[in-house]
């Protein structure tokens, strides 16, 4: 039997740093906004409940990555920076395209932690065009 720790953890963020928890498909560029005008930097962790079906959990992983990629396109100022996680497959090579248009810098990062067999990677867009 696996128990899960179900405690909540309170960690103090420095004051320019806000923690919120939404569903990313019902947030909206306007829910944010009362915190910032524009944002220098937008991180995505965001991962699907997986099946173990690849494709599917790839074209899960693929709509979220779009949905935080398509809240920083609103919400970051010019020079800012996006990275997001997702799972490599079928229009993973568009995707990087779509950021190579919209950023001057890309790339993939797979942590160290990640199993080896593990489609999940980190895209790093640094520096949004204006």
């Amino acid at each position: 039997m696996v128990g899960v720790d179900t405690r909540e953890v309170s960690v103090e963020l420095p004051p320019h740093v806000k923690f919120i928890q939404a569903d990313v498909f019902e947030l909206s560029p306007v829910d944010l906004h009362h915190f910032s005008r524009e944002f220098d930097v937008v991180l995505s962790d965001l991962a699907p409940a997986t099946t173990g079906i690849r494709s599917i959990d790839s074209n899960r992983s693929s709509m979220l990555f779009q949905r935080a990629l398509s809240l920083a396109e609103d919400l970051l100022a010019p020079g800012g920076h996006f990275l997001g996680k997702i799972f490599q497959g079928s229009g993973f090579n568009a995707i990087v395209q779509q950021l190579k248009g919209e950023f001057l810098k890309v790339r993939g990062i797979k942590p160290r932690a990640t199993r080896k067999v593990s489609k999940e990677i980190y895209l790093v867009a640094m520096v949004k065009k204006a």
